[in-house]
């Protein structure tokens, strides 16, 4: 029950209640149920990024070979990237396949996508053009939409300059290295401004689980090489 308290109000004689919340009420069997369920709902939210932030706080990063092998494995899954396309960050234990020419103006096409990897934006370039080339992917999503590439760009914070990216398409391996990270306004589209150099811009929606701004990490080349070759060269 609630306690009233009757409080004369100041100059007109007039009086009302306040109502004040008893300490000792237990929650009803509605309240401990709305409680199970908000948790839940906090559990299936939060799982997704509870997985990829211990993964890198607790497990050692791949090689950059294990990695590029990830990636490429996890393309071949998929018919998803028929040139092979994928993407493999190590310090961040990410390797996943990258969907081409994904419109990233129309949603119910991006999400598709979303759901099989990492999307390269139509319009954009590929790898070797010798233009810019442009990733984006989710940062978090709900445990329960089955999607195992729904934070695959949550940890993309954690990457500094140098920090090491590769590409691999058309059986062929480029390597980049971070030269730029920064918040951006959701509308702000100059990184994409045109040049006749290759840069690799990766970007995600910040904070995770908001649209309010966009993280991107800028990269650029460094070399590249055959797939096959991966096990003998060092990037």
């Amino acid at each position: 029950m609630f306690n009233e308290v009757k409080v004369d109000q100041f100059k007109t004689g007039q009086s009302f209640v306040l109502y004040q919340a008893s300490v000792s009420k237990k929650p009803s069997r509605l309240g401990k149920f709305l409680m199970v369920i908000g948790l839940l709902g906090l559990t299936g939210y939060l799982s997704p990024m509870l997985a990829a932030e211990a993964n890198y706080r607790l497990s050692p990063a791949p090689s950059l070979v294990e990695a590029v092998n990830l990636s490429v494995t996890e393309t071949s899954k998929t018919t998803a990237a028929p040139q092979n396309f994928s993407l493999a960050i190590p310090k961040i234990h990410l390797s996943t396949p990258v969907v081409a020419n994904v419109d990233p103006y129309n949603e119910k096409e991006y999400e598709v996508s979303l759901k099989k990897g990492v999307a390269q934006a139509k319009g954009t370039a590929f790898p070797g053009q010798r233009e810019t080339i442009y990733i984006f992917g989710h940062s978090s999503s709900f445990l329960w939409d089955n999607n195992p590439y729904g934070a695959a760009f949550y940890l993309l914070d954690k990457l500094n300059k140098d920090d090491q990216i590769v590409l691999t398409y058309n059986d062929k391996i480029y390597s980049y290295k971070v030269s730029d990270k920064k918040i951006i306004e959701g509308r702000d589209f100059s990184f994409l401004t045109l040049e006749n150099t290759e840069k690799l811009v990766l970007q995600t929606c910040w904070p995770p689980s908001t649209n309010w701004k966009r993280l991107v990490v800028i990269a650029d080349p460094v070399e590249s090489m055959a797939v096959s070759d991966i096990n003998t060269n060092s990037l």
